[in-house]
């Protein structure tokens, strides 16, 4: 990474991909929701737009799966801003050297391991794992749906750094409602009873009851509400939604924190979201957990729940689903923080499981 900077702390990018546009001479596997073309002039050029000394260029799979040509190609035009992680095949029966040959070049800091892709292992993954450790390689590892797997890969490899990749998330979120207000208001509180405003999101994804409130306040300066879901990365339903949004909300000299609720839409009232956080004046990033209203018991079965569970993460039964509020399954209603996925009737551990963070929300301030 460059040692050239005016940040008094060096400030890295723990997370980037860099690609061309889908063309013969470097064609796509498969595609990255996202602009089009990202090249590494590109990515350099918006790191130096908001002061950004280095990023951790990862090759990614969408694209070139287990080829990092351009990933290399990108640092040797851009010496000193960028450390490279590739994924590797587990598979593969050289891997051990590929790791070995990857570990000698010129700006790689890291390997990667997929294993949402790996259903089967026949020791490959502790090959990858062994060979970065001897080589000094930290290794990502996306898991999402496979955190118990990931952490028999960690009990295993006790002397491995291993780094969980994309948080290890996979639950969708319902359109959130996003607010800006001044200090006189907010949307929840930890350890408090939930609104029925949050009830109606946490239990049935409504957000319209959340809506009129927050437009009928004087204390509210802006509302903003989603139009669609967000799913994990991976798409685990072949949905096509993007997994992540874009919004554009007002504040005022008064009216200046922020405010924001989704639903964890695979549980039976979670939901995630910020309460009355002050706007920053530069560019930052804050990662939201996971909460319980406890307004109805956790069943996590089908029946109880939002039907486009089922759909958005591929996991179904015959049971519907419903959109409405069963008294017979009400708690207490005082907000927790969520307990996370048990391992109920119908929901797994391992497919709709996280650990918190569950969201990253990045905040840019931009011109009048």
């Amino acid at each position: 990474m460059s040692d050239v900077s005016s940040n008094p702390v060096p400030i890295i990018d723990s997370q980037v991909h860099a690609y061309e546009r889908d063309r013969p001479e470097r064609p796509w596997a498969g595609t990255l929701a996202g602009p089009s073309e990202v090249t590494g002039a590109d990515m350099v050029a918006a790191m130096d737009d908001v002061g950004v000394d280095g990023a951790l260029l990862v090759s990614p799979y969408s694209m070139y799966r287990y080829d990092a040509g351009y990933a290399l190609e990108v640092q040797a035009a851009h010496p000193g801003r960028f450390g490279l992680i590739k994924p590797f095949d587990p598979r593969a029966d050289d891997v051990a050297e590929q790791v070995a040959d990857w570990g000698a070049k010129p700006g790689v800091v890291g390997a990667r391991i997929m294993l949402d892709r790996i259903e089967a292992d026949d020791g490959g993954l502790d090959r990858v794992v062994a060979a970065a450790r001897h080589h000094g390689l930290p290794v990502n590892v996306l898991c999402w749906g496979g955190l118990p797997r990931f952490a028999e890969l960690a009990r295993r490899n006790p002397d491995a750094q291993l780094v969980v990749d994309h948080i290890g998330l996979r639950q969708p979120f319902t359109p959130p409602v996003l607010a800006t207000h001044t200090s006189a208001t907010g949307i929840f509180t930890l350890g408090q009873a939930a609104s029925t405003d949050i009830q109606a999101i946490a239990e049935n994804g409504n957000n319209a009851p959340l809506n009129a409130a927050l437009s009928g306040d004087p204390d509210v300066h802006d509302v903003v509400v989603g139009m669609a879901p967000i799913v994990p990365a991976n798409d685990p339903g072949g949905t096509s939604i993007p997994s992540s949004a874009t919004f554009m909300i007002t504040s005022t000299e008064e009216a200046k924190f922020l405010s924001f609720s989704s639903m964890l839409i695979c549980t039976n009232d979670g939901f995630t979201g910020l309460d009355t956080l002050r706007l920053p004046t530069q560019k930052m990033t804050v990662l939201s957990v996971g909460y319980d209203a406890r307004t109805e018991k956790n069943t996590e079965d089908f029946i109880d729940m939002v039907p486009p569970c089922q759909g958005l993460i591929g996991v179904s039964s015959a049971d519907p689903g419903t959109g409405m509020t069963n008294p017979l399954l009400a708690e207490t209603g005082i907000i927790i923080p969520h307990p996370g996925i048990i391992g109920g009737i119908d929901l797994l551990p391992g497919v709709h499981g996280w650990t918190d963070p569950v969201a990253k929300i990045v905040i840019e301030p931009m011109d009048d």
